[in-house]
C-alpha cells in the first residue's frame, strides 16, 4: 500500500480518502469492526510452566546469598552465586519438564503408535 501513496498527488489523495481522516471525523469507506468484549487477563501457559522452576531458583539463590552474606559478600561470591543460579535454573527447567512428561505418561496421554509391521511391497535394493 505505501507504493500507492507514492503515486501522482491526485491518485494518492484519492487513496488516502479511502482510509478516512480522524481529524475531520471522516470514516473509512469500508470499515469492518468486530464486537469487542472484555476478558479477564490470563497468564500464558508457557509462563505458567516457567513459574515453578523460577520460584525454586529464586528461593535457592536467596538462601545461598543469605548464607554467604553472614561474613560479608565479596564480588567473587556474588559472581559465583549468580553462576550457580543460572545453572540451577537450567537444571530446574529440565527437572520440571521431565516431571510434567512423567505425569502425562501416568495419565495415559501417550503418542499414537504407528504400526509399521504390516506386510508390504519393499523395493528391491541394488548394492
Amino acid at each position: 500500500m505505501p507504493q500507492a501513496l507514492r503515486a501522482p498527488p491526485a491518485v494518492a489523495r484519492a487513496r488516502a480518502r479511502d482510509f478516512g481522516d480522524p481529524l475531520s471525523g471522516a470514516l473509512p469507506r469500508r470499515a469492518h469492526f468486530q464486537e469487542q468484549t472484555l476478558h479477564r487477563a490470563r497468564m500464558p501457559l508457557w509462563l505458567l510452566g516457567l513459574l515453578p522452576p523460577a520460584l525454586a531458583t529464586a528461593s535457592v539463590w536467596i538462601a545461598l546469598l543469605l548464607g554467604l552474606a553472614r561474613d560479608g559478600l565479596r564480588p567473587a561470591e556474588v559472581a559465583w552465586s549468580a553462576m550457580f543460579a543460572f545453572l540451577f535454573a537450567l537444571a530446574a527447567v529440565g527437572l520440571w519438564i521431565a516431571a510434567l512428561g512423567f505425569a502425562s505418561g501416568l495419565r495415559g496421554r501417550r503418542a499414537p503408535v504407528v504400526d509399521n509391521s504390516a506386510p508390504g511391497r519393499c523395493p528391491a535394493r541394488r548394492w
